[in-house]
């Protein structure tokens, strides 16, 4: 006789089970991509503007900047700073999602003075539908 006791109906619930679930939690999270995946993109170039004033890159902070904005700028004015801390303070988003305001403290060094000094960047970012990128519209750090 044989037992009525078997592994295989368990099994095969917990396999239903776990596929569901793993269902269920895919679905959850391709509803939730689009705002997800346009704040991963803010956030991405949020910080690759950051690391460009660390880094004195500043050609490319010059391409964070809204394009009507770049011409008032000269690289040459930033060859004597040196960043050495951009910590972001406050974000606030508005405009449906399309404007983010951003305060960052900046630690930088000026010339060869030994004194650092410091400064708070209010930052306007906004976001261009059309090129889905984000522009930096309130533009560089005055530096002195």
């Amino acid at each position: 006789m044989r037992s009525r006791l078997s592994s295989s109906p368990p099994a095969r619930s917990i396999g239903r089970y776990l596929h569901a679930t793993t269902l269920l939690l895919v679905n959850l999270a391709l509803t939730a991509c689009p705002h997800d995946m346009g704040m991963l993109k803010m956030n991405e170039q949020l910080d690759a503007y950051g690391a460009a004033l660390r880094w004195s890159r500043y050609d490319q902070a010059l391409d964070s900047l809204a394009p009507p904005l770049r011409a008032q700028y000269r690289l040459q004015t930033f060859g004597n700073v040196h960043v050495t801390s951009y910590n972001p303070l406050h974000q606030q988003e508005s405009g449906n999602g399309s404007m983010l305001s951003q305060k960052v403290e900046i630690r930088y060094l000026l010339g060869s003075a030994g004194a650092e000094k410091s400064l708070i960047d209010q930052q306007t970012w906004f976001l261009d539908q059309e090129k889905n990128k984000w522009f930096l519209q309130s533009g560089l750090p005055n530096f002195r």
